[in-house]
């Protein structure tokens, strides 16, 4: 596994997908009520 993805893996916590900003915004308005997309940033 390289750094990259080892650092995107260890940024999620149990229950949690990570998606990229393109796909928040093409999925957003298909979500139902009980899913939601929260925002966070992460740095290196």
């Amino acid at each position: 596994m390289g750094k990259s993805r080892a650092r995107l893996g260890a940024a999620a916590h149990g229950g949690q997908v990570l998606v990229s900003s393109v796909t928040a915004d093409l999925v957003r308005e298909a979500l139902t009520a009980e899913l939601t997309l929260g925002t966070w940033a992460y740095t290196n």
